[in-house]
């Protein structure tokens, strides 16, 4: 070996794990050779404050994207995720290039792998097919004692090479077709799968059930029941929900085989498993062959479904077919039925309390930093949790990362530890939102009850209608109560009626999905009809969840009202109809409209009555009280007041704006604040002579 070569280094998402990224520059500079293979050789502080050394084989790769004034190289964000606590630097060592061919051996090599387990992880045990390992180490340079990532089926392992047996060339061979792997204490801990499944203790716990008695592991009759002929299991969620990590879980645990387009286009029932042993079928992405109605003019996919159809109904009593797709719709109709998949596991958007969970699990290593009234790490994670709604893991994930490395960014000392702040979160959560939610807006504002001021019996009203049948919902069953579903808000504009919405969410941490008409509307044919059949979709995979159509007069107008009976108006309406009817029963979809003004006679009668929007509650323009606690609570706190004002000055504004909207008010002292500085551009805040005169000028008044 040559000598070592210390580097520095950047993390990056766009690393292969098994890569290391050069500028073409820098590379001939370290005498090295594009695509060579290399020790990564990792300084990691131990708890004795003692430097060790822990070497990683990986692959050079030139980068032109990298300056060639930076002497850097781009290393996979894995590193940093699993070493960050301990990490203290960096250096390479070339791994010498021969001819593969030359190495002869009387007997096949075998390679022996030991899995490599950061931070002291309890490992669980679980198998695992060589036969992936053995393709991802095909033609790389093994070596003695040095470790190794290797993905499988998208998580990755660190495995360290203990030893080479019958090798003639040393402690260096280059693994070829034949050669052989075994593994030692056959422990295999996922890094990634902690995290990721979390959340998912019931569907695994179901699944495991399932299929124990599905293969008959418990040593029981059982298996001749009629529930357990079911031949194939379909896992379903939206982008960013862990179906790869579960269906890998299922693999490390039962016998497996993965079928591709291909296997199934010529698999017939001479390929099915002939062993007493279970096996598990397994495809992904099932909704990629298309719907049937997608298939009617693709001869192609047309055969690829007749395949697998035949494929299930030829399946033994000892094999299960478990698929994934991101949506059931998208699946065609003759696969989902009885006897062919007929048990389903959806993966829904995690609530808060799962989401408490998946946070715990990737920030329990990460350098916090408590402040801003935060006090300890569960208290970090809570109130994260309330600020993330609608995030998966994948989310969750990156929001991690970006936090990261923009705090990275931003620190000027380099021996200064580097600690995430509650505020940074917020920052970065400025420009990440909801992967599988950006068709729609999610962006809630954080609106607290507080922050609103008068109108106390519509904040308690709302409580009644939306906060307890969660909070409370052993009540609500032990009283066999159901909550309302829908709430219909109407009044003048300016009243605070959106913000009442926002404040809702905000204070119960659930979900937000609001519409506006031109989100529906499109002028081709079924596309609007389909738009709303999306909505509904992301919402029962979202709940809790509030659904919120701004502007409802703008999609629901009376059927009457068109002289056209065929309109896009009433298409539009019927499908919103049968989709209400849809979520009728759940206790966790929360329907919200609004409409400006008393426009409710314009609304059709079908979506006020029971089971739709059946709760309507009018917001009307504030009377002297609401007035006075807008002034005090928000006006006040919101604009930098003189801070001699008296409570009876508050009083007669209040006294003397009546008609005004709370938008209105919140106008005025804007106003007035633009006359403070007419009359002294250095005014430090705005006095009651300024409110008063740009009241009585009439520079505002109702109906502006």
């Amino acid at each position: 070996m040559t000598d070592r070569t210390t580097i520095s280094c950047i993390y990056s998402d766009h690393v292969l794990n098994n890569q290391i990224r050069i500028s073409p520059t820098y590379i001939e500079e370290l005498r090295l050779k594009s695509y060579q293979f290399i020790h990564l050789i990792l300084s990691l502080n131990d708890d004795n404050k003692c430097i060790n050394k822990l070497p990683f084989i990986y692959e050079v790769v030139p980068d032109a994207t990298i300056s060639q004034k930076h002497k850097i190289a781009k290393i996979p964000w894995f590193l940093y995720t699993n070493f960050k606590r301990s990490l203290t630097g960096f250096s390479i060592e070339p791994i010498p290039i021969f001819d593969r061919t030359q190495i002869q051996s009387s007997t096949t090599p075998i390679v022996i792998l030991k899995l490599y387990v950061p931070f002291g992880y309890n490992t669980p045990t679980i198998s695992f097919n060589l036969n992936s390992i053995k393709r991802y180490l095909l033609y790389k340079p093994i070596i003695k004692n040095s470790n190794i990532i290797i993905e499988l089926v998208g998580v990755e392992y660190i495995f360290n090479i203990v030893d080479i047996m019958n090798c003639i060339s040393g402690s260096l061979i280059y693994f070829q077709n034949g050669y052989e792997v075994e593994i030692v204490d056959e422990k295999i801990y996922s890094i990634a799968e902690s995290a990721v499944l979390v959340e998912l203790k019931d569907e695994i716990s179901q699944l495991n059930e399932f299929i124990d008695l599905k293969f008959n592991r418990k040593n029981n009759s059982f298996n001749t029941l009629s529930f357990l002929s079911s031949k194939a299991i379909l896992i379903s969620g939206v982008e960013g929900t862990p179906k790869e990590a579960l269906i890998n879980y299922l693999c490390n645990r039962y016998n497996h085989k993965y079928l591709n387009l291909d296997d199934i286009n010529i698999i017939d029932s001479s390929n099915t498993n002939n062993s007493a042993n279970g096996i598990l079928y397994i495809f992904e992405n099932l909704d990629r062959i298309g719907t049937q109605k997608d298939n009617e003019n693709n001869p192609t996919k047309k055969k690829y479904i007749t395949k697998l159809v035949q494929f299930i109904d030829k399946l033994k009593s000892n094999e299960i077919l478990v698929t994934s797709c991101r949506s059931q719709n998208r699946v065609d109709q003759s696969l989902i039925r009885a006897g062919r998949i007929d048990r389903f596991v959806p993966l829904s958007i995690p609530t808060q309390a799962k989401r408490i969970l998946i946070l715990q699990a990737l920030l329990k290593d990460s350098p916090l930093r408590f402040n801003d009234g935060i006090r300890d790490f569960n208290d970090f994670v809570y109130q994260l949790s309330k600020i993330t709604p609608g995030f998966v893991y994948n989310d969750l994930s990156k929001l991690l990362r970006n936090t990261a490395l923009q705090v990275v960014a931003r620190s000027t000392d380099s021996s200064s530890e580097i600690q995430l702040s509650f505020e940074d979160f917020k920052q970065s959560l400025a420009y990440i939102k909801p992967g599988n939610l950006g068709q729609f807006d999610v962006g809630l504002a954080r609106v607290s009850w507080e922050s609103i001021g008068g109108y106390q019996w519509v904040k308690d009203k709302f409580k009644e209608l939306i906060e307890w049948p969660i909070r409370y919902q052993e009540t609500f069953d032990r009283l066999n109560l159901k909550s309302s579903s829908g709430v219909l808000l109407y009044g003048p504009s300016g009243c605070g009626k959106t913000m009442i919405v926002q404040a809702v969410a905000s204070e119960m941490s659930i979900n937000f999905i609001s519409v506006k008409g031109s989100d529906i509307f499109s002028k081709w044919l079924g596309e609007s009809e389909q738009t709303i059949r999306e909505i509904f979709a992301k919402a029962r995979q979202s709940q809790p969840c509030i659904l919120f159509f701004d502007e409802l007069d703008a999609l629901g107008q009376s059927r009457g009202a068109s002289s056209d009976g065929s309109s896009i108006e009433n298409r539009i309406l019927s499908q919103l109809l049968n989709e209400m009817d849809g979520i009728e029963k759940k206790s966790h979809i929360f329907l919200m409209g609004c409409v400006t003004g008393d426009n409710v006679d314009q609304i059709d009668k079908a979506l006020l009555r029971l089971g739709r929007f059946e709760t309507s509650l009018y917001i009307p323009l504030p009377n002297e009280l609401d007035r006075l606690d807008i002034l005090q609570r928000v006006c006040k706190s919101e604009m930098t007041i003189d801070p001699s004002f008296s409570d009876s000055q508050w009083l007669e504004i209040a006294q003397k704006t009546n008609l005004y909207s709370g938008a209105q008010l919140k106008h005025l002292c804007n106003q007035s604040g633009v006359y403070q500085l007419e009359l002294d551009i250095n005014s430090p805040y705005i006095t009651f002579s300024s409110i008063m005169h740009t009241l009585n000028s009439q520079r505002i008044k109702y109906g502006e």
